[in-house]
């Protein structure tokens, strides 16, 4: 089956829009998979219909479009479950395993993109007019 890839804003119009780095949101967007590219471009795109988690593997934030999502990676989903007994196929495909549920594959941004844009985020409202002042910083 092939994954139909999303078209979403790209890091130039991201960057315009933050007042970010062009290069820094090229970063974050390159991720190591085309799923995890998605995955980044949608957060951006609509983090509202994202869930904020820390993976129960390794600790670290990450965000995922479902909120039963536990970890933030296949080889810390793969090290959860050997560490309770149990097997993981990592060559099987992500659509394989949720064909029977009849839903999508869950979205994930992973941590050390989902760090990267907290970080800008943080940077933004920095920068952002206090409504106490109304003078920009």
């Amino acid at each position: 089956m092939a994954v139909k890839k999303k078209k979403g804003p790209s890091a130039e119009k991201i960057a315009a829009i933050f007042d970010f780095d062009v290069e820094e949101v090229k970063k974050i967007i390159e991720t190591e998979t085309p799923n995890e590219q998605d995955a980044v471009l949608d957060y951006l795109y609509n983090p509202a219909g994202w869930h904020d988690r820390i993976c129960t593997t390794c600790g670290r934030k990450f965000a995922a479009s479902y909120r039963f999502v536990g970890t933030c990676s296949t080889r810390c989903r793969k090290e959860g479950l050997e560490a309770v007994g149990l097997s993981y196929d990592t060559s099987r495909l992500a659509e394989d395993r949720w064909q029977t549920l009849k839903i999508e594959p869950p979205g994930v941004v992973p941590p050390v993109a989902y760090a990267a844009l907290e970080s800008l985020c943080h940077r933004f409202a920095d920068n952002v007019t206090s409504p106490s002042d109304g003078i920009a910083q």
